[in-house]
């Protein structure tokens, strides 16, 4: 999430992407729909991106 990592989207070959939002929160909102069984995601970024938006969604859709 965020313009850094959408420099970082934008060079990446198609096949490797993962998902980009503007936002840890629009990010973490649409978790449910990107997160599928089986699936394994790392959360990484600071405080200041408000990751742990992103990773608390994840782990909610596990309880």
């Amino acid at each position: 999430a965020g313009p850094e990592m959408k420099r970082l989207y934008d060079v990446l070959p198609a096949a490797r992407r993962g998902e980009w939002r503007e936002t840890a929160a629009e990010l973490a909102a649409d978790a449910a729909t990107l997160a599928g069984p089986g699936d394994i995601i790392m959360v990484k970024g600071s405080n200041g991106s408000k990751a742990s938006l992103v990773a608390k969604a994840l782990a909610a859709l596990g309880e």
